[in-house]
């Protein structure tokens, strides 16, 4: 293979040894094991005390002062909000088709042979395109 030069740091003797025996089972050498006081910030704690500046408390004359003026409160009036109408999509019979497999998934393919069976079919094919809607609707129901 080739030379390859490992930089590894550890905290521990321990892990040290650990390392060392691990390295070892490898076939690796280890040529230098250098040990390195860690680098330790001192820290530098200063105090100093700072007098907080007293402004003098000067009283306002009477021209200075702005007479209170309450605000007027107008009463709320809530806009009257009309339930949405969706407007009729026209299903298809893959959308039908997809809702049915998905109740099939959940509750089991008893549930949506008991929805068809609801409209008299047996299948979907058997089903009007009119009763799509009621079909899906019973569905959602059954889930």
């Amino acid at each position: 293979m080739y030379p390859m030069i490992v930089s590894v740091t550890l905290t521990s003797r321990e892990e040290i040894l650990k390392y060392l025996d691990f390295v070892s089972t490898l076939g690796a050498k280890v040529s230098q094991v250098s040990q390195v006081e860690p680098k330790v910030e001192p820290k530098v704690s200063q105090v100093s005390q700072v007098e907080p500046k007293v402004e003098p408390k000067v009283e306002p004359k009477v021209s200075q002062v702005e007479p209170k003026v309450e605000p007027k409160v107008e009463p709320k009036v809530e806009p009257k909000v009309e339930p949405k109408v969706e407007p009729k999509v026209e299903l298809t019979y893959r959308d039908v088709a997809t809702v049915l497999v998905e109740l099939a998934r959940i509750k089991g393919r008893d549930a949506a042979v008991t929805v068809l069976a609801m409209f008299g079919a047996k299948k979907l094919p058997d089903v009007a395109p009119r009763d799509y809607r009621r079909i899906v609707d019973a569905c959602e129901a059954a889930r």
